[in-house]
């Protein structure tokens, strides 16, 4: 059973992303939303050419040093694919770090990065392994039309807050996964059999239009509708029979006039949010 991170730890974890007041304006939404596109192109490696998994995870990334990192292809050679954040560009990477091949997307199409993608790592790892299923149901923007990439200063801001949510979520020490579908930044605690716990930072969406952190417990079994403690900071939003999800959106966590009230605010957010969770699955 995965032990939930004490408030102290998450206060001094808080203190790097909540340094910068971000402002999720609508040019940096649509620069995440370009991201958005342009990941599915970097993950297009770990969905064909690397050991599939049944929880997908092969499809994921992490992040490291303002790159989103995808997993290795099948075999000795180790390849994989990155993407950088504040500039959009794509590189095949041997296990040293050392670049194979590099296309910058400003300028590309979706399609002309997969077909550079697909041609390139086939060349330096042989033929896919599996196809890949493209992500369904992503956010609009124009490069989903066939609009040429055009990489925003915003990325570099972006970049930032997913630095900061990397170093803030290992705090629970669990891996911390990108998914390239939903394309949240997300750990996983295990509480017992059919019984977990999501964290993480969610892009702009139905729940909060300018992104927002989250705490997302479930359980295998329905756990009924029941009454959540109120948090100082951010909501509950009910789910039908499943169990509510824990919202602090980033518009108004970012509003906060310094740095010590976000720290405070985020890690007290989810504190509270974790205790309430494992509390109502009993674990």
């Amino acid at each position: 059973m995965a032990s939930l991170p004490d408030r102290s730890a998450l206060e001094v974890a808080a203190a790097g992303v909540a340094a910068e007041r971000l402002v999720p304006s609508p040019a940096l939404v649509a620069a995440w939303r370009e991201l958005h596109h342009a990941a599915q192109i970097a993950s297009e490696v770990g969905k064909s050419w690397a050991v599939a998994r049944a929880d997908d995870s092969h499809s994921t990334f992490a992040f490291r040093d303002g790159e989103l990192v995808g997993a290795p292809v099948a075999g000795p050679d180790g390849l994989r694919a990155t993407l950088r954040v504040r500039d959009l560009v794509l590189r095949l990477v041997a296990p040293d770090g050392t670049t194979r091949a590099e296309l910058a997307l400003g300028g590309a199409t979706c399609a002309d990065g997969m077909r550079w993608i697909r041609a390139e790592t086939e060349r330096l790892a042989g033929p896919p392994r599996q196809r890949a299923t493209p992500a369904p149901d992503l956010p609009p923007h124009p490069v989903a039309q066939g609009a040429p990439f055009a990489p925003a200063a915003e990325l570099d801001a972006l970049a930032r807050l997913l630095g900061g949510a990397d170093a803030f979520l290992r705090t629970t020490g669990a891996p911390v996964r990108i998914w390239p579908h939903h394309f949240d930044m997300a750990v996983l605690l295990e509480r017992a059999p059919g019984r977990t716990i999501g964290v993480g930072l969610a892009v702009p969406d139905a729940m909060a239009p300018a992104g927002y952190w989250y705490v997302s417990p479930w359980a295998a079994e329905p756990r009924g509708p029941r009454e959540w403690p109120a948090l100082a900071h951010g909501r509950w939003v009910a789910r039908g029979d499943a169990l509510a999800i824990a919202v602090l959106p980033l518009d108004a966590w970012s509003a906060l006039p310094d740095a010590e009230q976000r720290r405070s605010a985020l890690a007290g957010f989810l504190a509270a949010a974790l205790d309430a969770s494992a509390r109502a699955l009993g674990a």
